[in-house]
């Protein structure tokens, strides 16, 4: 799945994010299902090490990209896409695999999927919900 089908200088040539972003859906099609711009206020851990990764790379949190596949960094047939990823994430981009994430139903904040809340080893304090508690509240 997404195996290197193009030139990384056609990569090292694009001038901004957004010649970025329009190439890799050129190239990559379908790989970028969307993004959010935050994540829930339930699970703030999610956002702490967002801030984090982006005080590090000394960049402001962009958005966070879901994408269908995350290819690992070893990963020797997925340079390009591991480079894209690479250009996303040091320009303040969180990347997230979209199967494990979704929006609540309420203000669109990323929530993890029943999936994902079921595997967590550290379980919060509260029963999964597709929308943010604090949504459900004023719902």
């Amino acid at each position: 799945m997404y195996k290197d089908n193009t030139d990384i200088q056609q990569l090292a040539s694009l001038k901004t994010l957004k010649d970025v972003k329009d190439w890799v859906e050129i190239a990559y099609p379908r790989w970028i299902v969307g993004t959010a711009k935050r994540f829930s206020d339930d699970y703030p851990h999610l956002t702490c090490s967002w801030v984090e990764m982006c005080k590090t790379l000394k960049v402001k949190p962009a958005e966070i990209l879901l994408v269908s596949y995350l290819p690992h960094k070893e990963d020797t047939e997925r340079k390009i896409l591991n480079a894209v990823c690479d250009i996303f994430s040091r320009s303040g981009f969180v990347i997230r695999r979209a199967h494990e994430f979704q929006q609540c139903t309420i203000c669109e904040s990323l929530l993890p999927s029943q999936q994902v809340w079921n595997k967590l080893t550290v379980k919060p304090p509260f029963e999964w919900k597709n929308c943010c508690r604090m949504c459900e509240k004023s719902a």
